[in-house]
């Protein structure tokens, strides 16, 4: 989930929330002294993106799409166990609707950017 954003919408307070994000990426790598991989990754990512007002409930729930790049490093500690530490990036763009919120039509416009970093520690089977 990103951090939430609020704003007020005549005198009621409305907040954006992404959720259940998805990707599908590809990660090619470059081994360096031998137990190290160096990789970047890029592909696909969807999510759900919601305005909730506090008096109403959902006031716009709608799928985003967009790209995804990132990079990481793996290191084999051992034949079998690894550590690994990466970041990516979300990009959904510009993404723009109209809803009715009763009695109002609505226009809404959102640049959506989300920021992931991550640690691992693995076993290779």
């Amino acid at each position: 989930m990103l951090d939430d954003i609020n704003a007020t919408f005549f005198g009621d307070r409305v907040q954006q929330e992404i959720s259940n994000r998805i990707g599908l990426y590809i990660a090619p790598g470059y081994a360096i002294q031998g137990n190290t991989l160096v990789f970047f990754k890029f592909g696909f990512t969807r999510a759900n993106q919601s305005y909730t007002r506090e008096s109403r409930g959902v006031a716009l729930d709608k799928v985003i799409k967009g790209k995804l790049f990132g990079l990481g490093i793996k290191h084999a500690i051992t034949e079998n166990i690894y550590i690994g530490a990466d970041i990516t990036k979300y990009h959904y763009g510009m993404n723009s609707w109209v809803t009715n919120i009763n009695p109002y039509e609505v226009f809404v416009t959102s640049k959506t950017e989300q920021t992931d970093a991550s640690v691992s520690f693995g076993y290779k089977f």
